[in-house]
């Protein structure tokens, strides 16, 4: 499209003639295509790509990501895009379904449909997206038309001013497609075949004009013939040159706000009821009457279905009432009766409902034959706490506008909520997918002991993370076989998330009353559990969910307490530069290098650089680092043969430590925390002394340096004053939990 020049030169025009419109379709045929096409092709505009997650097909559709404001971007539901555009392709060969979106409030439902809007709205202001309507004109004089448009013969008429599409819109009396009918149909079947062979035949060959549209043009048609005395031939190539200077082709483009190809029906509304047949008088208001159109009355379709014409029909969160029309729609071949005239509608609808009103419109007795029509989507809750994330990020972002939000606020939050949705592993009887997975079954004792955070961060990182094996005392054969059963632990709840929690709208709310009541005026995750607890065990009438629900919120709340302190750990470790991993590493390749493998493979003493033999000394200095006591000579022997099996050749000595002995690290850096543990709260009292502004006198210069530096780390990190204040003084009141792993 961008390499031809004609092309390029033809999509630049606002206005085109319907000879120059016709040209360009020569050149881009793709550009004649219907509403489900248009959508396809939006979407494939942005970019699409795919991976497998739980064993399923995930698609990232960057159209839907494309806003800045949050209910205009889709966060995750990958399963979901991939469903949407898998019956995009059929609805592209057949537009006989409705998408229906069903799930709980706050599942992004309407979010999806808002996104898709968006993503529209942008593509029909691209080349690719470009979209046209038909306009009538009709020159006007002081003799009210009368002699304009009329001449000897044809040849004349098109000598004389070949159209009047370039005319100024004040010389013009105008009518606008009501139905958003393609130029292409304006032709005979020979020559839609003719003109247009490379365009969808489909959609170019079973679709008609709208009432409208066919009596104008006859009208002009017939009318040149009477007041000319002309005999033309009924051919494809002759029969519009009558009327093809009064036909305009302008350029359009998407709008959901003025509702222009993107039509929004409110909750319960059938669209029948809000569509009307405008006549004649009223459509020519402000200038005078065509004359040449002064022996028809035209009707003139206004409304929902008129916005939508050619483009989307989206029906939000209640589909009362219009059972009858998508179902007569669809069956009829999207044609439809408006009283008394027959219009052919390329429209593509789609809709959302929660589960209850799905329920009831399922009693309906029209229900059977809407059911044929529909394509039903299961919408549930985001499962990946990092995704949920993303959602309140935002909201918080604008906050930061004019509020401080201490660190690890977003993510604390959306690990809350997606626990919230989340049941026990292997606790659903009426799950059969483990069955014949031996390796996991043994396991099951393990499995049903992970707690509802351990399957949060299973179903991020889709493996089981270190922190999680290493709480479990999982060994790597065991992490392997829950690693390759993934697909099966995600399964086992089919209606998982599927049922009400809380949601973005219940955070929404939470935010905001956390800010009127946090201290200082900042948002922190201490003061985020503090309403989280308020709304759960004080506000529980006010939260049908939370009444009707079984879950143990005191438990989560303790689970999301234990990360939080998980999270803060890790940071006053940096802080505090208490990060030994390296120094642990590197006496764990000391004593296997140096100590065991002198032992048990050179059959040797470990000897100082003197010579003198140093063996027991050495194993008890190094064991007493790694594993915290003295190992037996039988546990020793164990440990080298252990290591010497798993060594993978293509890494350094250092990455298999952490490989195969990641647990004994992890337990030997908790153990060298401990035992700073004093060392940690000396140092957490001068820090709130100085965040209070005390000048600590009877520090040495060199400890006033380090305390000032450990309070600028945090203010590095994103805390301020207050914050790190307030943080400080959790930790200090919270000492004995302050360096356990």
């Amino acid at each position: 499209m961008e390499d031809n020049p004609r092309a390029k030169e033809l999509l630049d025009k606002a206005i085109l003639s319907l000879s120059e419109w016709k040209e360009l379709m020569g050149l881009c045929p793709h550009l004649i295509r219907s509403a489900p096409q248009y959508v396809k092709d939006a979407l494939e505009y942005f970019g699409i790509s795919h991976e497998t997650r739980f064993g399923r097909r995930y698609t990232h559709l960057n159209a839907l990501q494309l806003s800045d404001k949050p209910d205009e971007r889709l966060v995750g539901h990958g399963f979901i895009q991939t469903r949407i555009f898998e019956i995009l392709t059929t609805l592209c060969r057949d537009n006989t379904k409705m998408i229906l979106l069903v799930g709980p409030n706050g599942s992004a439902k309407s979010t999806l449909w808002n996104a898709l809007s968006y993503a529209l709205e942008a593509y029909s202001k691209t080349p690719h997206g470009a979209r046209y309507t038909i306009e009538w004109v009709f020159p006007h004089d002081d003799d009210q038309g009368k002699r304009v448009g009329f001449a000897k013969a044809l040849d004349a008429i098109f000598d004389e001013r070949p159209t009047f599409a370039f005319m100024d819109d004040e010389k013009l009396d105008k009518i606008t497609d009501d139905a958003g009918c393609s130029p292409a149909w304006l032709y005979e079947a020979d020559a839609r075949k003719k003109y247009f062979g490379k365009s969808p035949s489909k959609y170019v060959m079973d679709n008609k004009l709208s009432p409208q549209a066919y009596r104008i043009l006859q009208e002009i048609i017939n009318v040149y013939k009477t007041k000319t005395k002309l005999v033309t031939e009924y051919s494809p190539d002759e029969v519009l040159r009558l009327a093809e200077r009064h036909i305009r082709i302008r350029r359009t483009y998407m709008s959901k706000t003025y509702q222009e190809g993107l039509a929004v029906i409110d909750p319960g509304t059938n669209p029948i009821y809000l569509t009307q047949k405008s006549r004649q008088p009223y459509m020519f208001q402000r200038k005078k009457y065509p004359y040449m159109l002064k022996s028809i009355e035209l009707p003139e379709l206004t409304g929902p279905l008129s916005k939508a014409s050619n483009g989307l029909m989206v029906m939000e969160d209640s589909l009362e009432g219009i059972l009858q029309f998508v179902s007569q729609f669809f069956n009829d071949k999207r044609k439809i009766n408006i009283e008394g005239e027959r219009y052919t509608l390329d429209i593509m609808l789609v809709g959302s409902i929660n589960p209850e009103k799905f329920n009831l419109l399922k009693q309906d007795p029209e229900y059977n034959r809407f059911r044929t029509r529909l394509e039903i989507i299961n919408v549930p809750y985001l499962l990946d706490y990092r995704l949920e994330e993303q959602i309140y990020r935002t909201k918080l972002d604008d906050l930061r506008h004019w509020y401080h939000v201490a660190p690890h606020t977003d993510e604390l939050f959306g690990l809350f909520c997606v626990m919230c949705r989340l049941e026990p592993i292997m606790g659903n009887r009426q799950y059969s997918g483990y069955e014949k997975n031996v390796e996991l079954l043994n396991l099951k004792d393990k499995l049903r002991k992970f707690s509802l955070l351990d399957k949060a961060k299973l179903y991020h990182t889709m493996r089981v993370p270190e922190e999680v094996a290493n709480r479990h005392s999982l060994n790597s054969e065991e992490i392997s076989t829950i690693n390759r059963a993934i697909d099966l632990i995600y399964d086992e709840y089919q209606d998982e998330a599927k049922t009400y929690n809380f949601s973005y709208r219940e955070v929404d709310a939470i935010i905001d009353r956390a800010m009127i009541d946090a201290p200082h005026g900042f948002l922190s995750p201490i003061s985020l559990m503090k309403k989280l607890r308020d709304v759960i065990f004080l506000e529980r009438d006010d939260y049908p969910f939370l009444k009707e629900s079984k879950k143990d919120y005191e438990e989560l709340m303790r689970l999301l307490d234990e990360e939080y302190f998980r999270i803060i750990n890790s940071e006053m470790r940096d802080v505090f530069k208490f990060d030994y991993e390296d120094q642990i590493v590197g006496q764990a390749e000391i004593y296997l290098v140096q100590g065991l493998k002198t032992l048990y493979l050179e059959k040797g003493k470990i000897r100082d650089q003197a010579g003198n033999d140093v063996t027991e000394r050495f194993l008890r200095d190094k064991e007493g680092m790694i594993f915290g006591k003295t190992l037996s000579n039988e546990e020793r022997e164990k440990f080298w043969y252990e290591f010497t099996a798993r060594v993978q050749p293509g890494q350094s000595t250092r990455e298999n430590i952490k490989r195969i002995f990641e647990s004994q690290l992890y337990q030997a850096r908790d153990r060298m925390y401990q035992e700073k543990q004093g060392e940690i709260e000396s140092k957490l009292d001068y820090m709130l002394l100085y965040l209070e502004g005390s000048k600590l006198a009877a520090l040495t210069p060199e400890e006033l340096e380090e305390i000032q530096a450990n309070v600028e780390k945090l203010l590095q990190k994103g805390y301020n004053n207050d914050s790190a204040h307030e943080l400080v003084g959790y930790l200090k009141s919270n000492m004995e939990r302050l360096v356990k792993t």
